[in-house]
């Protein structure tokens, strides 16, 4: 499970509101698994949504937005296929701390995927200033 960075890569005045989901498997089923989990941190309430074919789903971003999915069990040869596009809103001032991906990963995760999920944000922000980012750089 994880949260979405807040606030585009380049354009820093614009956060991320929305992500849009759109799953095209036309001969999904359940049994391959895959559904989209989602939880809300302030709750703990959780759900798991089906993503059959032409299924949309519209996730507001939030500090307390949960999603993620367990391992899928297609047929040797066939993807999970869908189409993920974000809706921002420009802020003339950030209204939370910006973050990259901020991952939670389950209570019985390794030692070391545990503290590789804590160190998240601060790898890639060292990374960013080493390297630069992917993302600046395709643009």
């Amino acid at each position: 499970m994880h949260l979405d960075f807040n606030y585009h890569p380049i354009n820093k005045d614009w956060y991320r509101e929305l992500n849009l989901l759109l799953y095209l498997n036309k001969d999904w089923k359940p049994e391959y698994k895959g559904g989209l989990k989602i939880c809300d941190l302030r709750t703990l309430e959780e759900a798991e949504l089906d993503v059959p074919f032409n299924r949309l789903i519209i996730q507001q971003c939030a500090p307390y937005t949960l999603h993620g999915y367990d391992m899928t069990y297609f047929p040797e040869g066939s993807y999970r296929t869908s189409i993920a596009t974000y809706a921002y809103q420009i802020h003339k001032r950030q209204i939370e701390k910006p973050r990259t991906t901020d991952w939670f990963p389950k209570e019985d995760a390794s030692f070391l995927k545990k503290q590789f999920a804590k160190n998240y944000n601060f790898l890639v922000q060292t990374k960013n200033k080493l390297f630069g980012s992917n993302t600046a750089k395709n643009q």
